[in-house]
């Protein structure tokens, strides 16, 4: 075998070491240099694209990733593909964690764990389609514009003052996170992406009418969602100005590095 991928759960981080090996020569050879792409294999069969850091590739016939978005406390195994070549899957590998976690798609470092999560919204399962209005029908005729959409709800969980910040900076990109709770009989979520949308904070606490509000600790925050599939992106991490420089330090790299997307020439000044 040629490629190969082995997954080693960090439970410490909550998050799945993924080393591979390959040989850069000989039949069914991985070539040097070639993209490396993680699929995590659930226990339905289902697979999804692991996130992992910009430009992953075969150096030295290896390569080491890292899995922060396995769901928790059921097994998953891994394949790799490279170089035109997939390799069989590997063992199982087993994320443990008792709490639930908001996982950033992009920035680990900014999930957060919640107080507790005090409601689970219902499921809203939009129509695809519309009622249109006939000449001499007390009837509309329904027309369908294909399946129906995979739906909206919310989630209200508690947090410290001092974990503000935290979730605040969480959804400050408008990017997608992955709800990761722990499976237990009664809670329909478990594991599931979705797109926030307008985010309520509420203080409790600050009103004294209701009996037993008052110094109440915790912030309530409520948060609609859209259901959404897995992000269509890599981990990226956060550019400092040295590393702005270093990419491109002269206007004349920005102009050759922003003339031309995918072909198309834009009207970039200089280009």
């Amino acid at each position: 075998m040629t490629l190969s991928v082995v997954a080693v759960a960090d439970g410490a981080l909550l998050r799945v070491q993924l080393t591979v090996a390959s040989t850069t020569s000989g039949p069914l050879a991985t070539p040097e240099g070639s993209a490396v792409v993680f699929y995590r294999i659930h226990e339905d069969g289902t697979r999804y694209r692991v996130l992992t850091e910009t430009n992953q590739r075969i150096i030295g016939g290896a390569s080491i990733a890292f899995d922060y978005h396995a769901p928790f406390n059921v097994p998953v195994t891994y394949v790799v593909q490279a170089g035109g070549n997939e390799s069989a899957a590997s063992g199982a590998a087993w994320v443990i964690s008792d709490v639930p976690w908001l996982i950033s798609s992009s920035i680990p470092e900014r999930s957060l764990v919640p107080a507790f999560v005090d409601n689970l919204g219902g499921r809203k399962l939009p129509w695809n389609g519309q009622l249109v209005e006939v000449a001499q029908s007390q009837f509309p005729v329904p027309r369908s514009f294909g399946y129906r959409g995979a739906g909206s709800s919310s989630l209200r969980v508690g947090v410290l003052p001092e974990d503000l910040p935290t979730l605040r900076v969480l959804v400050s990109d408008s990017s997608q996170l992955l709800l990761n709770f722990p499976p237990r009989d009664g809670w329909d979520v478990s594991w599931l992406w979705v797109q926030p949308l307008d985010i309520d904070e509420d203080n409790p606490g600050s009103n004294t009418m209701p009996k037993g509000a008052a110094g109440y600790p915790y912030r309530m925050v409520s948060i609609p969602y859209a259901i959404v599939d897995v992000p269509d992106l890599d981990l990226t991490p956060v550019w400092t100005d040295g590393d702005l420089v270093a990419a491109y330090p002269t206007d004349a790299a920005v102009v050759a590095a922003f003339a031309h997307d995918y072909g198309r020439s834009f009207n970039v000044p200089g280009a």
